[in-house]
């Protein structure tokens, strides 16, 4: 295990001279392991930071197949994803990912917020009470666990949306170009989709 000190950002980068091969990261925000720290997973090698001294990371997959899983804080974040990049915001905090082909973010507690934008290609959106994803070609994004999750077709391309419902009594709206469904913690919300 390693600890970082004395440093106001971290730049993750998963090319490195000599290396070859997919990248597994994993960073969860305020870990609390040990209070009042960011944990980070490279390939399984755990790397603990100090949140009072780093409060903004940069991730960057290089372009290549790597994929980046972040979990949120326990207050109130909010996620921007598009094609190969994301950005997540929380009390003290943010996470940026740059050209990265799969990226995951789970929801820490709070009221978690998420907004995916669509590519200039043909993409599905998928919404469902707990998850929801964006795929394109050569990408994936994932919101887990966030209360709402709004999704937008804006890019070009046909895309379309899918979402699904529990078995409980759930909400479905359809008006002009947005559906949504709302649950009882949670609503998923797509836009100008075909």
């Amino acid at each position: 295990m390693w600890k970082l000190d004395d440093v106001d950002s971290a730049e993750i980068t998963s090319h490195r001279e000599g290396y070859r091969g997919q990248v597994r990261l994993e960073l969860a925000a305020d870990s609390g392991q040990p209070a009042s720290a960011h944990s980070i997973k490279i390939n399984g090698v755990e790397i603990v930071i100090d949140s009072t001294e780093i409060t903004s990371f940069t991730i960057d997959g290089a372009d290549g197949n790597d994929s980046v899983v972040i979990h949120g804080s326990v207050g109130n974040d909010t996620l921007r994803m598009h094609p190969y990049y994301a950005t997540l915001t929380g009390p003290g905090y943010q996470v940026d990912v740059v050209r990265t082909a799969n990226i995951t973010v789970i929801g820490g507690g709070g009221t978690d917020k998420a907004y995916l934008y669509d590519s200039a290609g043909n993409d599905r959106f998928y919404g469902k009470a707990t998850v929801s994803w964006l795929t394109g070609d050569g990408f994936t994004n994932v919101a887990l666990g966030f209360n709402r999750v709004d999704a937008y077709a804006t890019a070009g391309g046909t895309d379309r949306a899918y979402l699904y419902d529990l078995a409980l009594d759930d909400f479905f709206e359809a008006t002009g170009n947005q559906v949504g469904t709302s649950f009882a913690e949670s609503s998923v919300s797509a836009f100008d989709f075909s």
